[in-house]
């Protein structure tokens, strides 16, 4: 009768609850309520772990919040618990100090009983308690725990796998809320449609639906899709299951609020025993990217819009080591001034500094470092040679900068190719050479006369000519006067020609300072 009221008072405790703690704390109550123990322990046995898992106390191990004080695990074989549930044999030690397994645990005491918890023969649970006299425990205590046991095993079965449920869905949702976007996982069943049976709490912020919602009518979602990408979404997906491959794919929607998003959207599918596939997928709200994306792209176009249009090429290059100078941009005119593709270029695979000379690229490196320790606008004419063989004379102007916490530089410059004006100047300077070269040998003298300042420049052999020390320089124009006869007719027409821009050729004679 006293077992029965102790069972009747037991399943009654544990009927409405699923918790196992709340399930394991009833039952350790009432063992100590109805069997007149001094103690009572309720072991879990974690088939994960293969451990043992102190989950309810009454008595010394119980705090006055109902935790359990100092709770200890064990593993199979260790200590007398571990043994019970190694051996799936109850017990009772009537002598602990005899018993070379005993674990003390918060106190010592002098006897034991474990009974170990079986559903269809495997191992669940212990239930455990101590007793401070010797021989305490007796036959009939352990075939009325073995009942006992018996009648709470399969409520204590569920309760394990609802915490066993509740942890993972806790791990799910601490995983799935670090993650960035929504996280879904449908079952598709072949000939019915999918079913949504899970979805992360995100899909607030990015679809405006509660989880609730979501799980009660995933039309919500879909509807949201704009229309014009609900055919290639429905085609990805479905490729996705049939090639049993990973899916990626962008698409576009209208939440109820009226905002328009763009959703990057990831996953994969596998196939089931029962011939169903489980889809996983993340659903990202990648709108800012997009329209910043966009923005760079339209920013880009007019850069290159703009910069193609300049004659020559604008070069942005970043330099990192005196070795390394890395093109970052450059616009479409180096390959008439370089003989290099743009694409060439921006691929790496040639770069407009090994046209220079290894000591002229070492001197504009120095040149541009200088610019932007000195805040400095930098101009530069270098000679390179193409991949055709051709001499080509290159000019750039431009700003440097010194980014200290990228440590670089950053050099903007425009380069013009000014090889024609270049040869033009060689080759003035090389008939000037020969003109003077010509005067020297035929006594020839020149002169030029700037009508605006009055001033005149002389040859060398001009001085030769006047009898002038050359070390005086040139007269002005009245005192080159001075050496000729004004009244003389060709002199009149000298002034005349000076003065009216026209070529003349007279014979003038002239008074040297020594009066020849």
């Amino acid at each position: 009768l006293m077992l029965l009221k102790a069972i009747n008072d037991i399943t009654t405790s544990i009927l409405n609850t699923d918790s196992l703690t709340d399930i394991a704390n009833a039952i350790t109550e009432k063992i100590m309520t109805h069997f007149d123990f001094e103690d009572c322990v309720i072991y879990s046995f974690d088939e994960q772990t293969n451990m043992l898992e102190q989950i309810a106390a009454t008595g010394p191990k119980k705090n006055p919040d109902s935790s359990i004080n100092c709770a200890i695990s064990l593993k199979i074989g260790e200590g007398i618990v571990g043994s019970v549930a190694k051996t799936l044999q109850p017990e009772i030690v009537n002598d602990l100090t005899k018993d070379l397994r005993y674990i003390k645990d918060i106190e010592s005491n002098n006897s034991e009983i474990t009974v170990p918890i079986l559903l269809d023969g495997k191992l669940i649970g212990i239930i455990d308690s101590e007793h401070e006299e010797k021989n305490y425990y007796t036959q009939q205590h352990l075939q009325d725990l073995e009942t006992v046991a018996g009648v709470i095993a399969t409520k204590f079965k569920a309760a394990q796998e609802n915490s066993r449920l509740c942890k993972v869905e806790n791990q799910i949702k601490q995983i799935t809320e670090n993650i960035e976007g929504v996280v879904f996982r449908h079952r598709i069943t072949p000939g019915s449609k999918s079913k949504l049976i899970y979805v992360s709490s995100k899909v607030t912020e990015v679809y405006e639906i509660d989880i609730d919602a979501a799980l009660a009518d995933t039309s919500l979602m879909w509807n949201q899709i704009i229309e014009e990408d609900r055919d290639h979404v429905y085609k990805v997906f479905n490729q996705s299951i049939e090639e049993n491959k990973s899916l990626y794919l962008i698409f576009r929607i209208k939440t109820p609020s009226g905002k328009l998003k763009w959703i990057e959207a990831t996953g994969n599918s596998i196939l089931q025993r029962d011939g169903s596939y489980i889809t996983d997928t993340v659903n990202i709200d990648v709108t800012e990217r997009i329209n910043i994306n966009k923005q760079i792209q339209a920013r880009e176009e007019l850069l290159r819009s703009i910069t193609n249009n300049f004659t020559g090429a604008i070069i942005r290059c970043s330099i990192s080591t005196k070795d390394h100078v890395n093109i970052d941009y450059i616009s479409e005119g180096c390959e008439e001034i370089f003989e290099i593709s743009h694409q060439e270029i921006l691929q790496g695979k040639i770069t407009p500094w090994q046209l220079f000379s290894q000591e002229d690229f070492k001197e504009l490196v120095t040149s541009i470092e200088r610019s932007a320790d000195e805040m400095t606008s930098l101009n530069f004419t270098y000679p390179i040679k193409t991949k055709s063989g051709k001499i080509k004379y290159l000019q750039g102007n431009g700003t440097a900068q010194r980014l200290d916490s990228e440590q670089k530089i950053i050099f903007d410059t425009v380069i013009l190719d000014i090889t024609t004006q270049k040869e033009t100047e060689i080759e003035l300077l090389e008939t000037n050479n020969s003109l003077e070269k010509a005067h020297k040998v035929g006594e020839l003298g020149n002169w030029t006369l700037d009508i605006k300042t009055n001033k005149i420049e002389w040859s060398e052999q001009l001085y030769n000519i006047y009898d002038r020390d050359i070390q005086l320089g040139p007269p002005n124009f009245e005192g080159f006067l001075s050496y000729h006869d004004l009244t003389d007719s060709n002199m009149e027409n000298l002034l005349k020609s000076i003065q009216s821009g026209e070529p003349y050729d007279v014979d003038l004679k002239l008074i040297t300072k020594k009066g020849d």
